[in-house]
């Protein structure tokens, strides 16, 4: 069984987490054609383009500025432990041990706007899309 579920617009980028083994997304290079992109947008167009706050187009605006297509573990989080909105609260992260964690990379996808179809697992940077 595969489960399939949205991203959440809050980002957990602070806490710890215990799992250690990561994966690279896999439509990284469709991504990265993507981020050529929006790294040219000025932070006025962020802001239209996402319908956002001056301080949330600030705050995107920099992320994008800063993304790195190299992804490891010192600019990126599996997106497990990074999305935090109701759906990821809800799982419980903090009670999961590694075979949790295994059984989610192979049964739970994200689709994103960014990244396309994400495992737990797979690496990924702020953004928001």
């Amino acid at each position: 069984m595969i489960i399939l579920t949205s991203p959440s617009k809050s980002l957990d980028l602070e806490s710890s987490y215990r799992e250690h083994i990561v994966t690279q997304p896999v439509f990284l290079s469709q991504t990265s054609f993507l981020h050529r992109e929006l790294v040219n947008f000025t932070q006025g167009q962020l802001k239209k383009l996402l319908k956002v706050s001056d301080s949330l187009a600030e705050l995107n605006y920099n992320r994008y500025q800063s993304w790195k297509q190299n992804h490891n573990l010192s600019n990126s989080r599996p997106a497990l432990f990074t999305f935090n909105g109701d759906v990821f609260k809800e799982l419980e992260l903090q009670n999961y041990e590694h075979k949790e964690h295994m059984y989610a990379q192979k049964s739970l996808r994200i689709l994103s706007g960014f990244y396309g179809i994400v495992r737990a697992l797979d690496l990924i940077q702020p953004y928001r899309l």
